[in-house]
């Protein structure tokens, strides 16, 4: 599927130019997000989110002084609305350094810029937030710098017959969509995952989890850069009683540690949320994410808070799995 279509030429942003992306600009594109360890940057997920859902693309290279120093990858999801990025816990401009804000988008009929951006301010109250962790040389190191009363939770779940398995996208997908659906979100279609494991296949990592034979959790990771990505992880709602995700998580730290990699994203949260907290025992540090909503007509500038308090998910959550299912994907899309 073509990007987008609209003005070819470069626009002057400030200082800089606004170029529209073309595949002349692949090789230049990816090694920026390499060296910035950006994933949600890397332009493999312009391709998957094409096929998987059909947005059209709307990525732009940022050059100064015919210089590549800034990516900005979006899709319209509306005819006067780019969003950086669908689907995806943040991504937005990624500069060397300047700050400065595009302010020609109107020119090519773009009245509404949707961003999620990780930023280096503090987070508070009801914010989001991508929790990462800073990994030790060894996973000795790692375990003794725990709290006591969760090295304790640790040795319970490995008390526990659990078991990790690799996985394909066929054994990862039931067991996803159940366990997000338990929790009242519709689940993405099972292309979306497709298209991720054959264009991530050198990055990904499919694990399902296991207590003796039956299969009751899953995770989706990738390692890009420095830092092994939690993307998608869930474990059944009926045998969270015996600590699954404890289990999980410390095999896949001890994992990224044994492969050298310095960092684990443990993917979004809210701040002081349920997940933030369980987040927290591992030594992530919260990193903010803003979400903003710009009028390029005007001046104005709106935060969008996290949905909470929503009666929504748990009327998703009663649905029976054949409702549920196929419904799922068609909402999902949508929501961005």
């Amino acid at each position: 599927m073509d990007g987008y279509s609209g003005q070819r030429t470069a626009l002057q942003v400030n200082t800089m130019k606004l170029v529209p992306y073309s595949n002349d600009h692949e090789d230049e594109w990816q090694n920026f997000a390499r060296q910035h360890n950006s994933l949600y940057h890397d332009i493999r997920w312009k391709t998957v989110i094409e096929e998987s859902y059909g947005l059209k693309s709307a990525y732009f290279s940022i050059f100064s002084h015919e210089k590549l120093t800034g990516l900005l990858p979006a899709f319209q999801t509306k005819k006067d609305t780019l969003f950086s990025l669908p689907y995806m816990p943040f991504s937005g401009f990624l500069q060397d350094s300047s700050n400065d804000f595009p302010d020609n988008f109107n020119e090519m009929g773009i009245n509404t810029l949707i961003i999620k951006q990780k930023t280096s301010n503090p987070a508070t109250e009801n914010e989001y937030v991508t929790m990462i962790k800073q990994l030790g040389k060894s996973k000795d190191d790692t375990f003794q710098n725990f709290h006591h009363k969760h090295r304790n939770m640790i040795r319970r779940a490995e008390e526990q017959p659990f078991s990790l398995k690799q996985a394909t996208v066929n054994e990862f997908y039931p067991i996803y969509r159940k366990a997000t659906n338990a929790l009242g979100t519709p689940a993405h279609n099972k292309r979306f995952f497709e298209r991720i494991e054959h264009y991530f296949k050198n990055e990904i990592q499919i694990l399902n989890l296991f207590l003796e034979e039956k299969a009751i959790g899953t995770i989706l990771e990738m390692d890009y850069g420095n830092t092994r990505y939690d993307l998608w992880a869930f474990s059944l709602k009926q045998y969270l009683k015996y600590k699954p995700n404890v289990f999980l998580y410390w095999e896949r730290l001890k994992d990224a540690i044994n492969v050298g990699q310095e960092y684990y994203d443990f993917g979004r949260s809210v701040i002081n949320s349920g997940t933030y907290n369980f987040k927290k025992k591992w030594g992530a540090e919260p990193v903010k994410l803003v979400y903003k909503k710009y009028d390029l007509s005007s001046t104005k500038v709106e935060d969008i808070p996290p949905q909470t308090g929503s009666l929504l998910p748990k009327i998703w959550a009663k649905l029976p799995a054949f409702v549920a299912n196929p419904l799922g994907p068609i909402i999902r899309k949508h929501v961005y």
